[in-house]
């Protein structure tokens, strides 16, 4: 029996719980006291703080080994994201729910620990298939809302749709996570716009081939990049093991290195969150762009508005201070088609020479590998 119960209590779970219904538990509560759901709440940050703390001790085997037998006492000392943080790599940020849905790993943990038909739990071949649906579901819908978004520049209200548009970065970009979301749906509604207009001649100097060309190297590059940081999470993991086994870390070292792992954690689910959110919006945009039902002419507003509404999303940086830092990898930086790189602070303004604002055709976002 654990030493003490109040981290299990917030968040309504027995002391054998398991890591998936951890999973589960926070983010169904986290979600109820999110800030961003609760602007007039007073007390919702506190909350949210509680319920993150409490995720982050026992979602760890090791550190929920230390309060199990020392209570609070036992990891005082431990390193502790902000909960904003965490919260915003493991899914995402409901702000932007219009524009991406309800990220996968989301959805996978709201099925954790349900039953089949047969009363036991789901295969992974049942959670894939009831995944699948809801992504279906999910795309169909976020098609819906873009083409919805995306009308009043069809219809010729141009300067209404630029102020919406601005109107919405101001709303979205101080969330959680506001840049970063904003950065990365703006590139894809930027691209696929302007592939859609480069089909069949060459826009803003790019034949349609080298725009695809980009497209495929970013898609290739993000993808990579989680992989990399999955793989690197696991030598970790690997790592710390035999150093433990072999008594190279010493317990004083250790808060420090767990204080690392969870950065690397976090920040590898970020980066699988990256992956979804461009996976889905490229098939969002497709279905929106190459509509069928639609005449070409409005087709072709469709993406000169997709692009104008990227590249806002994409100019978007934050208007306050931003106390929470940002784990290992989850920096935003440039990279140009040299492959030379320039960091997040330079890129923040289509001033910059470097901004893809000021050269479209030069470079692509992204997110660093860890």
């Amino acid at each position: 029996m654990p030493k003490e119960l109040a981290y299990y209590e917030a968040l309504g779970i027995p002391p054998d719980a398991t890591p998936e219904t951890i999973k589960k538990e926070y983010y169904k509560k986290a979600r109820k006291v999110h800030p961003d759901k609760n602007p007039d709440d007073k007390d919702a940050a506190s909350k949210f703080q509680a319920l993150g703390e409490a995720y982050q001790v026992l979602s760890d085997p090791e550190r929920r080994q230390k309060y199990d037998k020392f209570g609070k006492e036992g990891v005082q000392d431990e390193a502790m994201m902000d909960p904003a943080v965490a919260f915003g790599m493991l899914f995402g940020s409901e702000a932007f729910e219009d524009y991406v849905g309800e990220l996968q790993l989301a959805s996978t943990a709201t099925m954790a620990g349900e039953e089949g038909p047969d009363g036991k739990p789901l295969t992974a071949q049942q959670v894939q298939e009831k995944l699948r649906k809801v992504q279906d579901v999910r795309q169909k819908a976020l098609a819906q809302k873009l083409k919805t978004l995306l009308q009043p520049y069809v219809d010729g209200h141009k300067d209404s749709f630029q102020a919406q548009a601005l109107k919405e970065v101001t709303r979205l970009v101080d969330s959680s996570f506001g840049p970063e979301m904003l950065h990365t749906i703006g590139y894809i509604y930027e691209r696929k716009g302007v592939a859609f207009l480069g089909r069949d001649l060459r826009f803003l100097g790019v034949p349609a081939i080298l725009e695809w060309g980009r497209n495929k190297g970013h898609s290739i590059g993000t993808s990579y990049s989680a992989i990399s940081a999955v793989v690197g999470m696991q030598a970790m993991e690997k790592e710390m093991q035999t150093a433990l086994e072999g008594g190279k870390l010493s317990q004083d070292a250790l808060p420090g290195y767990m204080a690392q792992r969870m950065d690397r954690m976090l920040s590898a689910l970020w980066k699988l969150n990256v992956v979804d959110i461009e996976m889905t919006l490229k098939v969002v945009c497709d279905e929106v762009l190459y509509d069928k039902s639609a005449s070409r002419d409005t087709n072709s507003k469709r993406a000169k508005g997709l692009k104008k509404i990227g590249g806002i999303f994409k100019a978007a940086k934050p208007t306050k201070p931003r106390s929470s830092h940002l784990p290992e990898g989850m920096e935003f930086g440039f990279i140009n088609e040299d492959g030379t790189e320039e960091p997040a602070a330079a890129t923040g303004s289509p001033q910059h020479p470097s901004h893809p604002e000021a050269h479209p055709q030069q470079g692509k976002w992204r997110t660093s590998s860890v």
